[in-house]
C-alpha cells in the first residue's frame, strides 16, 4: 500500500510541477516581411487542444505587439527576463473546440546589419518545447536580391528554397519534430541598391521573378501541408483562383459549389475548371452531394 501511495503521489508531482512544458506545439509558422530599417514578425501557434497559458520568448525588443486568437480572446502581458522578452499568453476558447490558435505579430530593429549595399538579417526563434512541424517564409524587401548567384549560399540554413510573387524574392524552410531547446534560426544576405533603381534594373528583377515562379512555384503549392498558410499560398494563385478561395474564406471554409458560381459570378463550366485546379494542387477538398458538390479549404485562414 505505501509503495502504490509514493508513486501516485511522484505522479501527481510531475504532474503539477510541469503542466507548460508538456504542451506540445502542433505548428509554428513565422512569417517575416524586411525592410530596410525594421522586421515585422508574425508567429502562429497551433495546439491540438484548449490552452489557458503559454509563454512565448524572444530574444528581441517587440513593439506594436498585436495578439489574436482564431477560437475566441486572449489575453497577454510582457516582462524582461535577462536578456529575452516574456509574452505570457492566456487564451479563452469560446467556441467549444478543442483546439487553440495564437497569432502574435511585432515588430524589431536589432535583425539587420548592413554595410553599403550589403544586409545581412539574422533571427533566432526561440523553441522551449516540442514542436511537431514548424514553416518560416522571409520576405525581402521588394527591391533586394541575394547576394550571389547561387541561392543557398546567401541564407542559412541552406536547404531553405527560394521563389517570388513578382515583387518579393522569398526564402522559406520547413522542419518537424523540433525537440524544446533546439532553437530555429535563420539568416539571409542580400543587396539592396542606395538609390531607386534604373528601369533596366526593374527589368532583371521581373524576369528573376518569372523564372523563379515557372520553375519553383507549382512544385512547392503541391508540397504545401494541410495547415500550410493561405498568406503563403495566395500570391501563387490567378486572379480568379483567389476569387474562389476568398469566397470560401468568408464562408469559414466550406461552401455549395452552386454559391461559389453565384457569388464569384463565373459560369458553372468556369467554377468547375477552377475548383478542379484547386483540388489537384491540393488546396480544397471536394465532396459529392448529389447533383452538386461541397468545396471545403484545406488550408488555415
Amino acid at each position: 500500500m505505501n509503495l502504490k501511495f509514493l508513486m501516485f503521489s511522484l505522479l501527481v508531482f510531475a504532474y503539477l510541477a510541469f503542466p507548460v512544458n508538456a504542451q506540445n506545439v502542433e505548428y509554428y509558422g513565422i512569417e517575416t516581411h524586411l525592410s530596410r530599417e525594421a522586421v515585422t514578425h508574425t508567429i502562429i501557434l497551433s495546439f491540438d487542444r484548449q490552452v489557458s497559458k503559454f509563454d512565448y520568448r524572444t530574444k528581441y525588443n517587440p513593439y506594436n505587439l498585436k495578439v489574436e486568437s482564431k477560437y475566441g480572446t486572449v489575453r497577454w502581458e510582457t516582462k524582461r527576463e535577462g536578456r529575452d522578452t516574456v509574452i505570457s499568453l492566456y487564451p479563452v476558447n469560446t467556441q467549444g473546440i478543442n483546439k487553440t490558435q495564437i497569432q502574435l505579430t511585432f515588430e524589431t530593429k536589432e535583425n539587420i546589419a548592413k554595410n553599403g549595399e550589403i544586409y545581412t538579417f539574422s533571427s533566432v526563434y526561440i523553441v522551449d518545447v516540442p514542436v511537431e512541424r514548424a514553416f518560416a517564409i522571409v520576405y525581402l524587401p521588394e527591391t533586394a536580391t541575394l547576394k550571389t548567384n547561387v541561392s543557398n549560399e546567401s541564407f542559412s540554413p541552406r536547404y531553405g528554397r527560394v521563389l517570388s510573387d513578382g515583387k518579393h524574392i522569398m526564402v522559406y524552410w520547413e522542419r518537424e519534430n523540433i525537440k524544446g531547446g533546439d532553437d530555429l534560426e535563420f539568416s539571409i544576405t542580400y543587396i539592396m541598391p542606395l538609390a531607386a533603381g534604373s528601369l533596366y534594373d526593374v527589368a532583371i528583377i521581373v524576369i528573376l521573378a518569372v523564372i523563379l515562379v515557372v520553375v519553383i512555384a507549382v512544385g512547392y503549392v503541391r508540397r504545401l501541408h494541410r495547415q500550410s498558410s493561405v498568406k503563403v499560398v495566395m500570391p501563387l494563385l490567378k486572379g480568379d483562383e483567389r476569387v474562389i478561395v476568398d469566397i470560401l474564406r468568408e464562408r469559414k471554409g466550406e461552401a455549395i459549389q452552386r454559391a461559389l458560381v453565384r457569388e464569384s459570378d463565373f459560369s458553372k463550366a468556369k467554377v468547375s475548371r477552377l475548383v478542379a485546379n484547386l483540388k489537384e494542387r491540393g488546396i480544397v477538398d471536394v465532396e459529392h452531394l448529389g447533383r452538386t458538390n461541397r468545396v471545403k479549404l484545406k488550408l488555415n485562414a
